[in-house]
């Protein structure tokens, strides 16, 4: 998978550089980024939906593959994916939004706004959520109370990782000595939003970011149960290696079968959960 992804990054940005933006691929380029999905371009495996821009111009966008094998829906543009930890930094642009309206900076201590980080000798300000240097530890690194594993079949939300995370005494560095990458450093962000804002976090990204952008089919997946439009189903292979792992979180699984359905339902958000589709996706460019 990040092979394919390098190659189009790389052989778009020769092209692009190379040549004068007449505003869209010509057509053997199309075709040569194609061929590095054609493999994946049937109603029968999981898929990609693409998009290549350059500044405010969309130069090409595409589906390849299934949104959901029960149904063997089509991919589309307009589908809509769960962008894992590239939900960060629509997070960190909330924030942005809050210091552009005065309502603190980067040097703001984040304890003003969630208290429990009051026990830390050192303090652990805006800038160290952001930029991953708080030294709070990460949630998935923890024994999870009950004794259930973090996979996302087994629910959990923001709450129980910040509660897991900061029941822990003591910070693994002084905040700013190190980087250290931290989804809990993003769901305490939501907080600060939520708590300057007085809106639920999913409500403040959709109206100050999402909707200003035209970004209308892109949300905050704050709840498992939530019906989204043309939502694609994730998959894994169902080979052994991944099989095995799935039965090291406790998730037993038949061996038979190309693929294996990995629904989100474990609605945390701030280090992910936002769905989001490409043509929402290329708005941010413009």
């Amino acid at each position: 998978m990040k092979y394919i992804i390098l190659v189009l990054i790389c052989f778009v940005s020769q092209y692009i550089f190379a040549q004068k933006n007449t505003g869209e691929l010509p057509l053997p380029v199309q075709k040569k980024v194609d061929s590095l999905f054609a493999s994946f371009d049937h109603l029968n495996t999981p898929g990609y939906a693409i998009g290549i821009s350059k500044g405010a111009k969309t130069l090409y966008k595409k589906g390849y593959g299934s949104a959901n094998l029960d149904y063997k829906i089509a991919i589309e543009t307009n589908s809509a994916f769960s962008i894992a930890s590239v939900s960060k930094q629509f997070t960190a642009a909330c924030i942005a939004l809050l210091i552009l309206d005065g309502k603190l900076t980067l040097e703001t201590p984040v304890s003003k706004f969630v208290p429990e980080l009051n026990k830390y000798a050192d303090t652990i300000r805006i800038k160290h959520l952001i930029y991953n240097t708080s030294g709070i530890t990460d949630y998935h690194k923890l024994k999870r109370p009950g004794g259930k594993s973090w996979v996302t079949f087994n629910y959990f939300d923001t709450d129980e990782c910040i509660a897991t995370s900061l029941a822990v005494d003591t910070l693994q560095f002084k905040p700013g000595d190190q980087w250290d990458y931290c989804n809990v450093n993003f769901m305490l962000l939501t907080k600060v939003v939520e708590e300057i804002s007085g809106l639920p976090f999913s409500e403040f990204a959709k109206k100050r970011l999402f909707e200003p952008l035209g970004m209308l089919n892109t949300i905050i997946n704050d709840d498992a149960t939530q019906i989204v439009k043309n939502r694609v189903t994730p998959y894994n292979p169902r080979n052994a290696r991944y099989v095995e792992g799935y039965k090291e979180y406790g998730i037993q699984l038949k061996e038979e079968g190309e693929y294996i359905q990995h629904p989100r339902i474990s609605p945390h958000y701030g280090g992910s959960g936002v769905i989001s589709t490409i043509d929402d996706l290329l708005k941010v460019e413009r």
